[in-house]
């Protein structure tokens, strides 16, 4: 049976001070959440299909912290897809909505590369929290291989 070590290196961030798998995805999702809440109460028009867009991501960023600080693997891979197809659905719902602006129709080319700029610097800020929640998973899946933490099943 392999032993389990939680101070390992590769449980250790490589982009934020070197600090805990856990410690720092439970920082990510709580800032997630908060802008989720906050990005909420600040939209005003309920009836366009931007506030339905921002009510699931309060929902699935309600879902990642119960998956992050309770440590539930499963839930926390459900909440890493979620948060991939959020996004995808969030690039084609903004580039659509960019391309019905009129005065922005003007711009031609120039539109097309804001666009791309916007999405391309989306993506990256995105990336190194997704890799740290893969990380907490892979902490998890380890933990409970090793026979140190039977596995959790709350009914």
């Amino acid at each position: 049976m392999e032993t389990f070590n939680r101070n390992d290196p590769k449980y250790h961030s490589s982009f934020c001070c070197a600090s805990h798998v856990t410690t720092l995805a439970r920082v990510l999702i709580t800032v997630n959440l908060i802008a989720c809440f906050l990005s909420l109460l600040t939209y005003h028009s309920i009836e366009t299909g931007r506030f339905i867009i921002f009510l699931v991501g309060l929902v699935i960023a309600g879902i990642g912290t119960i998956a992050i600080y309770g440590e539930y693997r499963d839930l926390l891979l459900f909440f890493i897809g979620s948060e991939i197809v959020l996004f995808t659905i969030e690039c084609f719902y903004g580039v659509s909505a960019a391309t019905t602006i009129p005065a922005l129709n003007n711009l031609g080319t120039l539109l097309i590369a804001l666009l791309l700029f916007i999405l391309f610097a989306s993506a990256t800020a995105m990336l190194p929290c997704l890799i740290t929640y893969c990380n907490l998973a892979q902490f998890i899946k380890d933990r409970e291989y090793s026979g140190k933490v039977s596995m959790r099943y709350d009914v």
